[in-house]
């Protein structure tokens, strides 16, 4: 119910989108996408949106835990990435940025110890558990993107 919700919202939101003409190109102003670009963009997000907020049920316990688990590495992989490019960067950055890759550290700490509480759950504890762990995870997914825009705010490619 709760993907049919976003979905219509978002397909709402993209039909106002698409009747509305961008603005005309002006000298030092960021190029406005076309309202195509755009609907393509928010598909795919919709897409994505969908994928990830499937509603697993408690028959399918183990599929939601190595899907999450994939996820995770993934998360983990572009972790280490962010860190290894403060790690060549001036000291100040280094100092500033240790405690935001620490606290990303320790949100994938946690998620991992929720995937196992999640893989250990009986039927009555599985949708609390769930929903706690997609919490955790979309918590650990925007602190990730706010770490990786300050990364790039700080250190230029």
């Amino acid at each position: 119910m709760k993907n049919k919700l976003i979905v219509s919202s978002l397909l709402m939101g993209l039909t106002v989108l698409n009747g509305c003409k961008p603005p005309a190109d002006k000298p030092g102003m960021p190029k406005v996408e076309s309202a195509s670009v755009q609907l393509d963009k928010a598909q795919a997000a919709t897409k994505e949106a969908a994928h990830d907020m499937k509603d697993y049920a408690f028959t399918q316990k183990d599929e939601f835990v190595a899907g999450m688990k994939t996820q995770l590495s993934e998360l983990n992989r572009t972790v280490d990435e962010l860190s290894a490019r403060v790690e060549k960067s001036a000291d100040a950055i280094k100092a500033e940025a240790q405690p935001k890759i620490a606290s990303l550290r320790e949100q994938a700490a946690r998620l991992n110890r929720q995937l196992e509480s999640v893989q250990n759950s009986s039927a009555t504890t599985w949708d609390g558990l769930k929903a706690d762990t997609h919490k955790t995870f979309q918590a650990m997914k925007d602190g990730l993107a706010q770490v990786r825009q300050w990364v790039a705010d700080k250190i230029a490619p």
